[in-house]
């Protein structure tokens, strides 16, 4: 809990640097990043207080999204017009309008939308390096959030939190939808959390987690390597984020630079594909906390980690796959965040991870306390100080 103060009042500062250029992206980056932490210690304290049981609220609650995944994949009309979709898309489309984000685009790719559906359609996984394959177009599914990126994250954590808890036919149904999601991010998290269960099973926790770091190591470097000679928008994003971290390495402040900056809707990517690098950081959730934060980027990052070290070290003497989720999901969403702004600043993504982490972290604390209470002798009592 201390340390996790001193992360908020680092945030908090450069929050005041960053608020007195431009107030609203400052803060909402400072929701964004704040968020996380919140839940993270509002877990903790609640499960070192009570006996929590939240396995049946998530079990319901994967039920409910999981239906209202596979209504919007087989009812699509249905789904828009109960939702109100029509509507809420429509203003999403005036925006993209009047900034010309769309104009930009259909320059670019020579695709023009007419229906609302065409701009659903994408390519599986939305990356050219799977177009030799003969994969066509599918809709993609956005989720009562109407957010793609983010849904697809709450479907893979419960998912996984699922099959930790013994719900493994219902994790299986929930992976049709992470695939018509087509969220790279998301996939990624659910096959590495997978695979670390299943190397501790077979080779040990110590063998998997120094395994798992190498592994994610090497797709970092495999993945900047193929994003810069493909151009890929979230490579080229976190490059600028690098650059700006070495020019100004104090920082210059929340919201300045990231998706949310006013320079965003002018950048010219065909300069920045050729460059491989633009003027700020976008797309890149370390990117962008390297260039609004510098070097104090690294405490919330170090905090995280951290968390994510703790869970494991439960996991490794328990193995429970719950504590394991926690542990391994914590570190596979801060890999994603190199290529993603949503990894680390969506609440369905590093928000679900560290509540868990908070939950079993919490969970153990009262264990351990309600066990020391009942080992003391018989007619002693802890030191009480006179009021």
């Amino acid at each position: 809990m201390r340390w996790g103060v001193v992360t908020l009042a680092v945030v908090s500062l450069y929050f005041a640097i960053g608020f007195v250029q431009d107030g609203q992206p400052a803060a909402v980056y400072l929701r964004n990043i704040v968020l996380p932490l919140f839940l993270f210690q509002l877990s903790f304290l609640t499960a070192a207080t009570f006996e929590v049981r939240i396995t049946p609220f998530l079990v319901a609650l994967a039920v409910i999204l999981m239906l209202c995944g596979y209504v919007e994949l087989v009812l699509r009309d249905v789904w828009l017009a109960v939702t109100n979709g029509h509507t809420f898309w429509g203003f999403d489309e005036l925006k993209a309008t009047h900034s010309g984000v769309w104009e930009t685009q259909m320059r670019q790719t020579g695709n023009v939308p007419v229906t609302l559906k065409d701009r659903f359609s994408f390519d599986f996984l939305n990356t050219p390096l799977l177009e030799g394959f003969g994969l066509s177009k599918m809709l993609r599914i956005h989720g009562p959030n109407m957010h793609p990126i983010s849904f697809a994250y709450g479907i893979g954590f419960l998912a996984l939190f699922l099959f930790s808890v013994g719900r493994p036919l219902l994790a299986l149904a929930a992976l049709p939808l992470l695939v018509f999601c087509s969220v790279k991010g998301a996939l990624i998290t659910v096959i590495f959390v997978a695979a670390g269960w299943i190397g501790t099973r077979l080779i040990g926790a110590v063998a998997t987690l120094l395994l798992g770091f190498a592994g994610m190591i090497a797709f970092a470097i495999l993945a900047i390597r193929i994003g810069l000679q493909i151009g890929d928008y979230h490579v080229i994003g976190l490059m600028g984020g690098l650059d700006g971290f070495v020019q100004r390495p104090y920082g210059r402040g929340l919201g300045i630079g990231g998706n949310l900056s006013d320079s965003y809707f002018s950048i010219d990517w065909s300069a920045a594909q050729a460059a491989g690098t633009i003027d700020g950081a976008v797309e890149s959730a370390i990117g962008v906390l390297l260039y609004q934060m510098g070097i104090a980027a690294f405490v919330p990052l170090a905090f995280y980690f951290a968390m994510a070290l703790k869970a494991w070290r439960l996991y490794a003497s328990s193995g429970y796959l719950t504590q394991g989720l926690a542990g391994f999901g914590i570190l596979v969403v801060l890999l994603n965040g190199l290529f993603q702004e949503e990894a680390l600043f969506a609440p369905l993504a590093l928000g679900l991870m560290l509540s868990l982490a908070g939950l079993v972290i919490g969970s153990h604390a009262r264990v351990q306390s309600v066990a020391n209470e009942d080992a003391e002798p018989a007619g002693l009592t802890r030191y009480q100080p006179a009021a």
